[in-house]
């Protein structure tokens, strides 16, 4: 998978769809000289009973998904943000000035790749909606905000750890954010180091960044993150003439999916709770033992 996306499942009308999306592409959207959308849909040879590719299928579609890019760059002047595959056909999304050489564009890869049924289209979308709204993720819809109940004094905050979450809180919380960005982008590293030939059974150590916008927020988090399971540091960045204030949580754990993302649920809900934001998981792929 390319760096900076993720892929995930949803339902799209209906229909249970795969799609991969450049979730970089978020902090462009919308481009105002990119106000076309083209789609280009590629008929699959022999999808599965759900209307999804099968893995042997997939080297083919990589191969005209590579053309794709090539050809639209080159050609209309557009750019790859994402694809979805469901009912028999995967559809490639791409934004881009208008171009009058679409069909040049798909009579160059059908010339690639006679054996396929290749249509395309395009509509002006100037808001990126079809890329915000289809093919990202859902925002998690955000909670009420709380009563403020009195500050306990520095002696009781310490004492106030927080437990990793357990089976039935864990299954609540997988509920409530399937599609968090920050999970998708976490699931997207546990399959880079599976690609990487990694053994999740093994432990090694597992860091979590998070990113908050108040010292004081930052440290009142800290204190309520247990002590006992995770070694912590902190530092702080400008972007964009704006501090941000980052904590790094570290312990030894395996990779492990049901283990990464109660970990990682239980951080998101608990950083959002002190104003911050869950960035990313930072480990290494652990080879299997000999």
């Amino acid at each position: 998978m390319k760096t900076g996306w993720a892929q995930y499942q949803a339902d799209v009308d209906g229909q249970i769809c795969s799609i991969c999306v450049d979730l970089d592409m978020k902090s462009e959207a919308p481009d105002v000289d990119l106000g076309i959308c083209y789609v280009v849909r590629v008929a699959l040879l022999a999808p599965s009973p759900q209307g999804m590719a099968e893995p042997e299928e997939e080297p083919a579609l990589e191969e005209i998904e590579r053309e794709l890019d090539d050809s639209m760059t080159r050609l209309a002047g557009a750019v790859p943000v994402g694809h979805s595959t469901g009912g028999s056909v995967r559809d490639y999304f791409f934004y881009g000035p208008m171009a009058e050489l679409l069909e040049s564009v798909v009579n160059e890869v059908c010339g690639a790749f006679p054996h396929y049924e290749i249509v395309a289209g395009a509509d002006p979308d100037p808001d990126w909606l079809q890329y915000r709204e289809t093919l990202c993720p859902a925002e998690p819809a955000a909670e009420p905000a709380a009563e403020p109940e009195p500050t306990p004094s520095a002696d009781a905050r310490v004492l106030e750890t927080v437990e990793l979450a357990p089976e039935e809180i864990r299954a609540e919380m997988q509920k409530e954010a399937p599609q968090h960005p920050s999970l998708i982008k976490v699931r997207a590293k546990l399959e880079q180091l599976r690609a990487a030939g990694d053994d999740p059974t093994r432990e090694r150590p597992v860091s979590h960044w998070l990113a908050f916008g108040d010292e004081e927020l930052r440290a009142t988090f800290l204190l309520q993150v247990n002590h006992g399971e995770f070694e912590h540091e902190t530092l702080e960045t400008k972007d964009d003439g704006r501090l941000k204030m980052w904590a790094r949580l570290e312990r030894p754990q395996s990779t492990e999916i049901r283990a990464i993302e109660a970990t990682v649920l239980r951080l998101i809900h608990l950083a959002a709770e002190h104003g911050g934001d869950y960035d990313a998981i930072e480990t290494v792929a652990v080879k299997p033992k000999a």
